[in-house]
């Protein structure tokens, strides 16, 4: 009747069409029906309190288009102080309907079109200071070492992530190598070589060395640059690829020759201000493209945690002799890391030593480690750039597990097929505890929905009132990389974890797709879970009943 009065010259009745053309206002029109629905005449000016609220939560951009970011995304989405967080470049699961959990309390995910180019990074400043961004939350190492935390502090926007020269704890293995030795961090020993000019001494290295060596480009690599030969030619002929064919480019034009280790792989991320570090739980990937940790190295074909293979013992002496001595040295000279400094370690006979130092956050472990904590993660990371981080900040879910496993474009990590449309992605989600994550995907232009002649559109929001229409229209998802996506579970221990991740991937098809289906099934895993990992994952076991899910949806 309100609505009657207000536009008298509008002939017809008023009614929820489904489509509006703000995020904001689908928001108000699902509380308020839902308010209606519960007999309630409490009046909707907000999803969480009155409008006047919104004047005091804040954008957040996150940076890259990957899993990780996606991951991210969705984490700091649920924050009460976040009003919208931004995505750029992003990928077909941001912003895209039905992609993400939708809940009415978390903040809108928006995919932006930005050019993130050094060494100005033009837009990415303009658009952070037109937008008000409280916080930019950067994925890729590339931009990391590209200066981009030196530039956006120059325009006094906040960002998590490393300046430059703080970032070359990943960006050069060299550099690595040499700053552990100065501070005494465990790690294997090694050799540096540069150029093609040193190639016979590398070689004679090779011949000479007293233990099995992996080759490493120095450079940044995209997660490629590592080779773990079986044999000492092996080892030559990538030597000779790297400094002679230059098949890594600047990337390979020093490289590491190091002591092949022994032991259990782990991944430990420890957000810090620069002074003090909070570490999130530790995380165990799978870098290899097949099952039994066959063929070549990718950027990781999923990952779980709380790996079992560091228990409170362990996780003590890794912050005492790994992560700590690496933040105050970094500290020490002049490079102070605010961040998420990444530690990839070998649990060996003699303790933890390190493989690598990365500047940010991992991918695949992010999408592991981020759905255990039962913290604001916008919090942390804000009081992280505030220089006032809490020690004791990270709150983790007790007695959880994560595993998620990527699914991948045939062919990956070399050439790929992409535009294969996606399907089954809602199916997947009916699973309890489970989220995917996108990484090569985009969305095509049908999968939006339609908004009655209104500009705009309407991000991830809406599963109450068009559900159905949605079902429909989310499946105009297609592979656009060669990872594209990744697919996690949460449960109580490893095992229901990982029975909910494999009901959920095998509920999502495209062609050519293929995963690995040994994820989160180790040996050390399977003596912890107290039976075989093995066991054929059932949608009853996941917590999914088929018969009742078909009786609703008809």
């Amino acid at each position: 009747e309100d609505l009657h009065k207000a536009l008298p010259e509008h002939q017809g009745d008023w009614y929820f069409s489904g489509d509006y053309p703000t995020v904001g206002g689908a928001k108000v029109c699902c509380r308020a029906f839902a308010l209606w629905m519960e007999g309630s005449s409490q009046r909707c000016y907000g999803v969480n309190s009155a409008i006047s609220m919104a004047r005091f939560r804040k954008p957040v951009l996150v940076l890259g288009s990957g899993g990780r970011e996606h991951a991210l995304a969705t984490a700091l989405s649920k924050s009460l102080d976040v009003s919208c967080v931004y995505c750029a470049p992003g990928n077909g699961g941001i912003g895209a309907p039905g992609a993400s959990d939708g809940d009415l309390g978390t903040a809108p995910l928006v995919q932006k079109s930005l050019e993130i180019k050094a060494p100005l990074f033009e837009e990415v400043v303009n658009f952070c200071k037109q937008e008000n961004v409280h916080l930019v939350v950067v994925g890729p190492e590339r931009m990391l070492a590209d200066g981009l935390a030196d530039v956006l502090q120059s325009h006094d926007i906040p960002i998590f992530g490393p300046g430059k020269s703080a970032a070359e704890i990943e960006s050069s293995k060299v550099f690595a190598k040499a700053f552990m030795q100065r501070h005494s961090i465990p790690t294997a020993e090694h050799r540096s070589f540069e150029g093609k000019e040193s190639l016979q001494e590398a070689l004679d290295y090779i011949e000479s060395a007293p233990h099995d060596v992996v080759v490493k480009a120095s450079g940044l690599a995209a997660g490629k640059g590592v080779i773990v030969p079986q044999s000492r030619e092996e080892a030559k002929q990538a030597v000779r690829d790297f400094l002679e064919k230059r098949t890594m480019g600047s990337a390979g034009e020093q490289i590491v020759l190091e002591q092949r280790l022994q032991g259990y792989e782990c991944s430990v991320l420890a957000l810090t201000d620069g002074e003090r570090i909070a570490v999130l739980p530790p995380a165990q990937d799978h870098k290899r493209a097949f099952d039994g940790d066959e063929g070549p190295n990718t950027g990781g074909m999923g990952a779980f945690a709380p790996t079992p293979t560091v228990d409170d013992g362990l996780m003590h002496r890794i912050k005492q002799e790994v992560l700590r001595p690496a933040v105050d040295g970094l500290r020490a000279e002049g490079r102070k890391f605010v961040g998420c400094l990444f530690a990839g370690l070998m649990i060996t006979a003699d303790g933890p030593m390190v493989i690598e130092f990365n500047c940010r956050f991992g991918d695949p472990e992010t999408q592991a480690v981020l759905p255990l904590l039962d913290c604001d993660l916008y919090e942390v990371l804000a009081s992280c750039v505030q220089g006032q981080l809490s020690e004791d900040a990270v709150k983790v879910m007790p007695n959880t597990s994560s595993v998620s496993v990527v699914m991948a474009s045939s062919g990956y990590p070399g050439s790929y097929d992409s535009g294969h449309v996606i399907s089954g992605l809602e199916r997947a989600r009916c699973v309890p505890g489970v989220c995917v994550y996108h990484a090569g995907t985009t969305a095509t232009a049908s999968s939006m929905p339609t908004t009655n002649g209104l500009n705009g559109t309407m991000p991830g929001m809406n599963r109450l009132t068009r559900r159905n229409s949605f079902r429909e229209k989310s499946q105009t998802i297609v592979s656009s990389g060669g990872r594209v996506l990744a697919v996690t579970a949460v449960g109580k221990g490893l095992p229901e974890a990982r029975e909910r991740a494999y009901v959920a991937v095998r509920s999502i098809h495209f062609s050519g797709s293929f995963y690995r289906r040994d994820i989160a099934n180790m040996s050390q895993a399977s003596e912890v879970m107290g039976r075989s990992a093995s066991s054929p994952a059932t949608y009853l076991s996941a917590g999914v009943d088929l018969s009742m899910e078909q009786a609703i949806s008809t």
